[in-house]
């Protein structure tokens, strides 16, 4: 059955609210929403030593707020994101026009990382090869091997993020 627009919009709307509260509560940065998709980066403005780190926590929290989303009209129903981080370098600053600007950061990583959210499927969360070494000891991870991206003329070695290691979140600190 068709959805009203008006119950859609909400939806949309409370999705990317939990999603943009799960990356600002770990000092990331939303950069765009693009549909029902939400553009996020770590380390820029302010970079940390653990933003690979902080970046997983944030996905992990995505996926756990976007599944305990309660949509009344559609009584059920669950969402799921399929998430994709990359770490790398990246170049930031204002892109866009004299008219509108937006703070963004440009770079191989991000398309990337945007590669990697198309091949994540629902509840996924797919990371590259530099991010994991930056998060091996931390997370349950299964190891996916080279994916051939769209786009990418390179294999990329990827791993599913599962959850996060019980030292991990025994161990966990609010990031600061």
């Amino acid at each position: 059955s068709e959805r009203p627009p008006k119950a859609t919009l909400e939806l949309r709307n409370r999705y990317l609210t939990a999603v943009n509260d799960a990356v600002e509560s770990h000092g990331g940065t939303v950069a765009d929403l693009l549909g029902d998709g939400v553009f996020a980066f770590f380390g820029a403005p302010v970079m940390h030593s653990d933003d690979p780190e902080r970046a997983v926590r944030a996905a992990l929290a995505v996926q756990a707020a976007v599944m305990r989303l309660e949509i009344p009209t559609m009584p059920g129903v669950r969402l799921q994101a399929g998430i994709g981080i990359t770490s790398g370098e990246v170049i930031a600053g204002n892109v866009g026009s004299e008219r509108r600007m937006h703070y963004a950061v440009v770079g191989d990583s991000v398309n990337v990382a945007a590669r990697l959210q198309v091949a994540a499927g629902p509840g996924q969360i797919l990371i590259d090869e530099p991010t994991h070494d930056a998060v091996r000891d931390l997370v349950v991870m299964q190891d996916l091997g080279s994916l051939r991206l769209d786009g990418k003329t390179a294999w990329v070695h990827a791993f599913n993020v599962i959850a996060l290691e019980r030292s991990a979140i025994e161990g966990a600190k609010a990031p600061g």
